[in-house]
């Protein structure tokens, strides 16, 4: 066989595959909402993963970026915060690294509160119920919400930005 009869052979597998690809992509998510405003994102699993193996080489997201300026959530005298962060031009992407330690003596390093954030685009992120975790924060900014896990017991535990 010549090259250009393999390479004809080729080209119509490929026209074959982007038919069978696109008539199949055509006949799924028949029940999602038609409203573009009703579709939340949710990011893939995978990004967790890939997200750790970058943070190392993204900013810092600074005190001087949120307001509140806090980097210090003291849950024990104020069981919910709420602090927006700011948008920053410069920066695509910045990484806010949290700790949660209890603050009473002698109490268990279950995790004590619930940190969330929300970007511009309404995709939620929260922490998984670890003492240590890290959102990447994009550039549009977003919401960060700090509460306690159990709002009817007073929560003796602090999330510190670092």
């Amino acid at each position: 066989m010549s090259s250009t009869k393999v390479l004809l052979i080729v080209l119509i597998l490929i026209v074959v595959l982007f038919i069978v690809f696109i008539a199949w992509g055509a006949g799924q998510d028949k029940t999602k909402p038609s409203d573009p405003n009703m579709i939340v994102s949710q990011l893939p699993p995978f990004m967790d993963t890939l997200n750790g193996m970058l943070s190392p080489f993204n900013p810092k997201l600074q005190a001087n970026q949120l307001r509140p300026a806090l980097t210090v959530f003291d849950l024990q005298s104020a069981a919910h915060y709420a602090v927006n962060i700011l948008p920053d031009s410069h920066h695509d992407v910045r990484q806010a690294k949290f700790v949660v330690q209890p603050t009473a003596p002698g109490e268990s390093q279950k995790t004590c509160a619930h940190v969330t954030y929300r970007d511009q685009d309404n995709l939620d992120k929260r922490n998984k119920d670890s003492n240590k975790f890290t959102f990447s924060i994009f550039k549009a900014g977003g919401t960060l919400t700090v509460e306690c896990l159990s709002p009817y017991v007073a929560c003796s535990c602090r999330v510190t930005l670092q």
